[in-house]
């Protein structure tokens, strides 16, 4: 297996796609997704924002609906173009593909079990079973909802920090708490009520990487707004810039796209 972690030393502009597509693509990707659907049910001045957060996403009811996911979109990393494909199904079922001429990789989970497909020029197929960190994360991942619904059920904690100001418009910041101990930051715009920036740590096996990611562009898609492009910078770096071209909000999903991939 091709090792998916940089050397010591290696700086977010000196990444390798291999080690984007593994420690990278996968959370940034998935947090772009679902970042625009995730809520939060804290008190005070905070419920008044979140209020107006949902509405501005298309409404408590539309977000109700919402049973199966498919989006596609291309990532630029450095040099390459990269296309990735996003299916997620209630109540956990998820699937992750990111391709460029160096490297395919396949990631699922299928309600049970995590499992990985790598494919390279000239090699065989390499299917195994995730474990470790990797593991953990994507079946994270796999809440449908997000973190945020929910949170005190799964054990997790919310502040509300204040307002700050982003790309010189002024946000609303919150914080989650995972229970495990991850920590995430969302800044809600202050006018539209999108989410337009999230801030949170990768861990890597050299230690955690801060990476901020920046989301712009809104569309609707039948009746549900969209961030269609996202910016990733760590360190004052960009790592990455995202474009989705495709949203498909409860298309139909055959199991098998969840299973063991073959």
């Amino acid at each position: 297996m091709v090792s998916s972690i940089p050397a010591e030393g290696d700086s977010p502009g000196e990444l390798t796609v291999n080690h984007f597509m593994h420690t990278i693509l996968k959370p940034v990707f998935a947090s772009l997704l679902f970042t625009s659907i995730a809520f939060l049910q804290v008190t005070g001045e905070v419920d008044e924002i979140l209020d107006r957060h949902y509405e501005a996403l298309g409404g408590l009811e539309n977000l109700g609906r919402l049973e199966t996911l498919s989006i596609k979109g291309v990532n630029r990393f450095q040099e390459q173009e990269i296309s990735v494909r996003y299916l997620a199904k209630r109540p956990n079922l998820l699937r992750m593909d990111s391709e460029s001429p160096e490297i395919k990789v396949v990631r699922v989970f299928d309600g049970e079990r995590a499992w990985q497909a790598i494919k390279q020029p000239g090699a065989p197929k390499q299917v195994t079973e995730m474990e470790g960190q990797e593991a953990v994360e994507l079946v994270r991942e796999s809440d449908f909802d997000g973190p945020l619904v929910d949170y005190k059920e799964k054990g997790h904690e919310i502040a509300f920090l204040g307002r700050e100001t982003v790309q010189d418009r002024e946000a609303y910041k919150l914080t989650l708490v995972e229970e495990r101990g991850a920590r995430e930051t969302y800044y809600i715009d202050a006018e539209s009520y999108q989410v337009v920036k999230k801030a949170a740590d990768v861990s890597t096996r050299t230690g955690e990487i801060l990476f901020e990611m920046y989301y712009d562009d809104f569309r609707e898609v039948d009746g549900l707004m969209f961030p269609f492009e996202t910016a990733v910078y760590s360190d004052g770096e960009t790592v990455f810039t995202g474009v989705i071209e495709e949203v498909e909000v409860n298309p139909d999903l055959d199991g098998e796209l969840f299973e063991r991939p073959r």
